[in-house]
């Protein structure tokens, strides 16, 4: 009898070992699918028409310079009218190296407008630098009226003149002559 309790005995703890393990399998966390959107109080205050709100919101979030943030915060400056602030989060996007092509282009025609000629060159030379594919006719004439408006034609004659040679284009030969006898 002794040998049959003690089978029984052993079989206990493999009997429990297995309702744990299917347990424990049934309650397997599994991989987490498509995560949900985080909420974005700074989307709430503008669907409510609280775009000031919204642009001090943001300003608070894009205090660390995080480019999601700028980005937002450009864009609700926008919605609200205010430049200035709009000019500023794109001009940080820029500094840190974090802007699109566009945003260069969108911070230098901001700049421009309100008379930082010099800040709106700089801007438009490291488009140039950190986006060489993206340079057409249009950035070449943007920036060769910003160089003449800044008396600064050295800064536009040599990217003209690589333009010529890369493009060929009739508008950027204009530019280029244009440059040269002013």
């Amino acid at each position: 009898m002794k040998p049959f309790a003690l089978r029984i005995l052993s079989g206990v703890p493999l009997a429990v070992m297995a309702v744990a393990l299917l347990v424990l399998g049934v309650q397997r966390v599994s991989p987490p699918g498509a995560a949900a959107p985080a909420f974005d109080f700074g989307q709430t205050l503008i669907a409510e028409g609280r775009t000031a709100d919204a642009v001090t919101w943001y300003r608070g979030l894009a205090r660390d310079g995080a480019p999601d943030a700028l980005r937002a915060l450009a864009a609700a400056a926008d919605m609200d009218g205010d430049l200035q602030t709009r000019t500023d989060a794109l001009y940080r996007l820029v500094r840190a190296g974090y802007a699109t092509y566009d945003e260069h282009i969108d911070t230098a025609q901001l700049l421009a407008a309100s008379g930082a000629l010099p800040r709106a060159l700089t801007v438009l030379y490291n488009a140039e630098r950190r986006f060489p594919a993206a340079l057409d006719d249009r950035f070449l004439a943007f920036y060769a009226a910003l160089a003449r408006d800044a008396a600064r034609r050295d800064i536009a004659l040599p990217l003209a003149r690589r333009m010529w040679t890369r493009t060929n284009s009739e508008r950027v030969l204009k530019i280029l002559v244009g440059l040269s006898n002013a």
